[in-house]
């Protein structure tokens, strides 16, 4: 019976690591960066050329161009990539946990409900993780309209 594609990979992530914590820990992180940094290289790709030439324009250096630009310039974007990586991050969290029950979690609480049977437990667990979610999200996009007041903005064309 051939392995699937995730049992091969708990398997290597198993052998590299030598704690449960660490597995989770890489596990975790093997699956968010990569949607974080194709979302933050999307961002950068979006940027107008007008705004290198714009500071080529202003005599800015190189350096102070890539700080004006893209880190000052885009930060507010950053956050919004930080806020959606934050959300895959709380699917990743149960399912990483699910892989590696050594240490416990909500993960694990969910296995062992599920093969019990015990729905009234998987269902309630899921909606706290839910409301938790959205909680979350809605504080982030306060915290992204308080301190980038400018997002609340539009342009009339």
């Amino acid at each position: 019976m051939p392995l699937s594609d995730v049992n091969r990979l708990d398997i290597s992530f198993t052998l590299l690591t030598q704690s449960g914590h660490q597995l989770k820990l890489s596990l975790l992180i093997f699956g968010i960066v990569p949607f974080f940094v194709t979302s933050l290289l999307s961002v950068i790709d979006h940027i107008h050329a007008q705004e290198f030439e714009l500071c080529t324009t202003l005599r800015m250096n190189r350096w102070k161009t890539l700080w004006e630009v893209i880190i000052v310039g885009r930060l507010d974007q950053v956050f919004e990539v930080m806020r959606q990586n934050f959300a895959i991050a709380w699917l990743m969290i149960t399912s990483v946990e699910g892989l590696s029950m050594s240490e416990g979690g909500l993960g694990v609480m969910l296995i062992k409900a599920n093969k019990y049977v015990q729905l009234d437990v998987v269902f309630g667990t899921l909606v706290i993780i839910f409301i938790l979610g959205i909680l979350f999200d809605y504080l982030l996009g306060l915290l992204r309209h308080w301190l980038f007041p400018y997002t609340k903005l539009t342009v009339r064309r």
